[in-house]
């Protein structure tokens, strides 16, 4: 049996030597193979610890956005993209009434321009302090206050061109602080209350952008944030939120469907 083994080697080395550019070409492409298989797990490891971090961050069980908006809002919260998208506060009284919701709270996505009416390209998140379970306890977990009228906070990765000052669409708005890094899409935006998204959205230079607002900030929402009850299946509560509110322009997904489509979307670019 030994000697079997040993001529079957003998065989494929001298095979192997006598043709060595083929043999370099098979060592070439072998390397490139595992280096990309190696590469694309890494790629697919950190971006998944990365979604996962995000999706803690959130601590909700759905989300709600208007129909179609999908991919948009996934975008956003677990890649870093900038997106701009509304639908009217009237459906937040109707789908945090259903059976089995515990908490609800909204925030609005607004994005600023790559232009010189702003300091840089940023997605601005406006949510609310009275209802708000995502960014309120990060603030109040860093000892930091609420923001102000004119006032927010920037991400960790946000480098102003002054330290206390951000320009958005021609005016300049005070930062009140810095968070602290989290290596999630959070560390690339900005928070506001709906008073500071008024200002912006009452500025010359939006209007210049955009023209005048037909809505005021505070009766827009870009997404509803919704803990469920304990016990209560998410999955049904956003099925009956797709299925059941009649006329409804918004589409609810479960926080994990979210985040394995988009782990899903990654693995097949890699």
């Amino acid at each position: 049996m030994k000697s079997t083994s040993s001529i079957v080697c003998r065989m494929a080395t001298k095979n192997l030597q006598r043709r060595p550019v083929r043999t370099l070409c098979m060592m070439f492409f072998v390397f490139m193979l595992s280096t990309s298989l190696f590469c694309s797990s890494v790629l697919v490891d950190s971006m998944q610890g990365t979604l996962q971090k995000t999706t803690d961050r959130l601590g909700a069980d759905i989300i709600v956005v208007p129909e179609e908006y999908e991919r948009e809002m996934a975008d956003s919260l677990f890649l870093g993209e900038l997106c701009s998208f509304t639908f009217d506060r009237e459906w937040v009284d109707v789908v945090s009434n259903l059976d089995g919701i515990q908490e609800c709270t909204t925030q609005m996505y607004m994005a600023s321009l790559a232009a010189d009416c702003c300091s840089a390209a940023t997605q601005m998140i406006i949510f609310d302090p009275e209802t708000d379970f995502i960014v309120t306890p990060w603030l109040e977990q860093d000892g930091l206050a609420l923001p102000q009228k004119g006032e927010l906070y920037i991400g960790a990765l946000i480098n102003p061109p002054e330290p206390d000052s951000i320009k958005f669409f021609g005016e300049n708005y005070h930062i009140i602080g810095q968070l602290e890094r989290t290596n999630t899409s959070y560390d690339t935006c900005v928070f506001m209350t709906v008073e500071t998204a008024q200002e912006i959205m009452d500025s010359e230079g939006w209007a210049a952008a955009f023209g005048e607002p037909t809505s005021a900030a505070a009766d827009l929402v870009s997404s509803m944030m919704i803990r469920v009850e304990d016990g209560a299946d998410a999955k049904a509560i956003a099925r009956e939120i797709n299925y059941s509110i009649e006329g409804a322009p918004i589409s609810a997904y479960t926080t994990n469907g979210i985040f394995s489509g988009v782990i899903s979307s990654v693995e097949n670019i890699a």
